[in-house]
């Protein structure tokens, strides 16, 4: 399984300062089996991000929380359209 974002996807944004910035390309390999532990561990991760995130008081950290969620959040989506029908 390869996961990787497309070329025209090469810049993301960094919401604490509310611009674009360059991103260098990272390439990951994985057999379906590890990418579906990958993709569970993300997943579990993400449920207690968000917990975080409602509980967070200081608002420049909940913004860092929100910008590491959208990330994996993307990571997840990559895994599970990759991932094979029936598995």
């Amino acid at each position: 399984m390869r996961c990787f974002r497309p070329p025209d996807e090469t810049r993301t944004h960094d919401y604490t300062s509310n611009r674009s910035i360059e991103a260098d390309m990272v390439q990951l390999t994985l057999i379906e089996p590890d990418a579906a532990v990958v993709r569970t561990a993300l997943e579990s991760y993400l449920g207690d991000l968000r917990m975080e995130i409602a509980d967070t008081d200081s608002q420049d950290f909940r913004d860092r929380l929100k910008q590491e969620e959208q990330i994996l959040t993307r990571a997840v989506e990559q895994l599970r359209g990759q991932s094979k029908p029936g598995r």
